[in-house]
């Protein structure tokens, strides 16, 4: 018995190593131009995903990890989609990218405020961009028409132009192939598309759920109907804190959390409005399941930096801004903060280091550093020697671990 168990540990020691990867390994490919190596891997993930060999989680973790909302203030981002593009023009997957590219950084010169609050300015600067990813995208999906996120482009392209109806986007899916019909994929995109916000509603969200998914070849389990279902609650949750009415919203999001939602961004809302009625402990609960559900985005580990900073819990403000940082890109109070965490943990030489970046960045920032730094030029001399390395080599790899196969 006793060696069965230290097999079974080993094992599971071995999986979660063989499991484990750089968190954004798809960007390095890509920046490095590794082109072939960074399309087996998204065919990989798109076909795992499709036969039901990888997880939700794992396909849109290969697909969302090609770039961060920093590099798009970068050449180096899209002098890589260019090369790509210009040497493998018959690349599916290349095409396919370029599209996610120009449909991400329209987004991204929209902003994101509400529609009564964005200029014409910006929702044009919009439709510039995505009128740059629709031939992309419409190539990609000739050259290789099972290609899930080129639906998604698609889908969230008809979704910013106001003359298509519920049954435009209906019909453009069913276009598709019948094995990316069956995935919860693109049908979260459509019915992102048509939430009362983008001029939806939730009754016409709810017919699609109950009526318009495919009953064959497979039926949608379970847990992929609840899925759906979740995101009728959390635009309900969204918006009922938005209008000031936090209790509902956690009373929404207060049933869902206990049915075990698999729905990341109800987890990262919901740790939200904890953190706004100063309930730091159900805050970081929530931050770190949100968080860990999708590490690649931001706003998680945002709310779990300042929750986890109320509750005085060092490790984990430390790994949540080293996220941060790499997500959103150095800032001189992100870059002040995880030097204060790795003063807590005892690691002086990174705490000046960064201290001394933050400097760097804005000179008055010493108001605030002086009170560590003289400490350590006083009382650690030794740990002075990292000035001047590169911050993101201090940082460290951040980890992706994947889940594999559904459960």
């Amino acid at each position: 018995m006793r060696i069965i168990l230290i097999s079974l540990v080993f094992l599971l020691i071995f999986i979660s190593v063989v499991n484990a990867e750089d968190l954004f390994s798809q960007r390095e490919l890509l920046q490095k131009y590794q082109f072939t190596a960074l399309e087996k891997k998204l065919e990989s993930y798109n076909k795992g995903y499709l036969v039901g060999e990888i997880s939700y989680r794992d396909y849109l973790w290969a697909f969302s990890t090609l770039w961060t909302k920093s590099d798009f203030k970068s050449e180096g981002l899209k002098a890589a989609i260019d090369k790509w593009v210009i040497e493998n023009p018959d690349s599916a997957y290349a095409n396919i990218v370029a599209g996610k590219y120009y449909l991400d950084l329209g987004y991204d010169a929209r902003g994101v405020e509400w529609a009564s609050e964005t200029s014409e300015e910006q929702f044009s600067e919009m439709q510039k961009y995505f009128k740059k990813a629709i031939p992309y995208t419409e190539k990609g999906l000739k050259l290789n028409s099972e290609i899930i996120e080129g639906y998604k482009t698609v889908i969230s392209r008809m979704k910013s132009a106001k003359e298509n109806t519920t049954k435009d986007l209906l019909n453009y899916l069913e276009t598709a192939p019948e094995i990316v019909k069956q995935k919860t994929a693109v049908w979260i995109e459509l019915l992102y598309s048509i939430t009362p916000r983008w001029g939806g509603s939730y009754a016409e969200m709810e017919y699609i759920i109950d009526n318009k998914l495919p009953k064959r070849p497979h039926q949608f389990s379970a847990g992929d109907i609840s899925l759906l279902e979740d995101m009728i609650v959390y635009d309900k949750i969204a918006t009922d804190f938005l209008d000031d009415n936090s209790l509902e919203a956690m009373k929404l999001a207060g049933n869902r959390i206990r049915d075990n939602t698999k729905h990341a961004s109800i987890y990262r809302m919901s740790s939200y409005i904890a953190y706004t009625n100063k309930n730091y402990k159900q805050c970081y609960q929530y931050a770190m399941r949100a968080s860990n559900m999708r590490p690649w985005r931001l706003a998680g580990w945002h709310n779990l930096t300042e929750c986890s900073f109320k509750l005085q819990k060092w490790p984990e403000a430390n790994k949540a801004f080293r996220h941060k940082i790499v997500l959103k890109g150095m800032n001189r109070y992100d870059i002040f903060q995880l030097g204060v965490t790795y003063m807590y943990l005892h690691q002086y030489d990174k705490a000046y280091v960064l201290f001394k970046k933050a400097e760097e960045i804005d000179p008055e920032y010493v108001k605030y550093t002086k009170k560590y730094t003289s400490y350590i030029e006083k009382e650690k001399p030794e740990s002075m020697k990292l000035v001047g390395q590169d911050i993101y080599k201090i940082i460290g790899t951040l980890k992706y671990r994947s889940q594999g196969k559904p459960q």
